[in-house]
């Protein structure tokens, strides 16, 4: 059963193999690696597509955007009946990596906050001027724009595009890897029923593998 999988990092069309057995039938899953640089050659790869792997980053907000913006629209076109579709957060490893990195800028906030504050306490007590800085490194930053995306973004992402999963992993420490695997089978049956049907221009359904 071919699978289309979206991996923005690699820019080349490969394909791996791995068997699996569901309700004791043995299964031959196809995957497919592409990404959005290989805009010109993946047309090629929706041929024979039973399920739609859309995969993103929980630590960049912009791939989880260009889901919606770009990807589903994208899907549509080559398959307007509503392929089956499957949403991987990747990455929730660089996700724990940010919140510890805010609460660790959050913390130090708070500490220089309150030695500026104890200075200040200092100054008044000894009747000094006040002195105006106008340091480059005293004015305001701009608010950072990138954040993380939460579990439950992706669940809502996953109900508004009627995705039949929503699942999150890392390919570093390899937690929630076998949840996608698991995830593809649980919708075996939706693939066989999408690949079986005539699809919209009368040509015989995909092939079941």
């Amino acid at each position: 059963m071919p699978i289309l999988v979206y991996n923005q990092k690699n820019p080349y069309l490969t394909q791996c193999k791995t068997l699996s057995r569901l309700d004791g039938k043995k299964y031959a899953l196809y995957l497919r690696d592409t990404s959005d640089e290989a805009s010109r050659l993946r047309p090629l790869a929706y041929s024979n597509v039973s399920i739609v792997v859309i995969c993103f980053s929980v630590a960049d907000v912009n791939s989880f955007h260009a889901i919606e913006s770009y990807w589903i629209e994208e899907i549509n076109h080559f398959h307007p009946r509503g392929i089956p579709k499957i949403i991987i957060g990747n990455k929730i490893d660089r996700r724990t990596q940010r919140h510890a990195s805010e609460e660790e800028e959050e913390t130090g906030k708070g500490n220089k906050q309150q030695q500026q504050q104890q200075q200040t306490n200092k100054n008044k007590n000894k009747k000094q001027l006040p002195q105006l800085s106008f340091r480059r490194s005293d004015l305001p930053l701009p608010a950072h724009e990138s954040r993380s995306v939460s579990r439950e973004e992706g669940m809502r992402l996953a109900e508004t595009i009627n995705a039949v999963a929503y699942v999150e992993c890392s390919a570093v420490t390899e937690e929630g890897v076998s949840d996608v695997f698991r995830a593809i089978q649980n919708a075996l049956g939706k693939a066989q029923a999408y690949s079986s049907a005539p699809i919209y221009c009368g040509r015989p359904g995909c092939t079941i593998l």
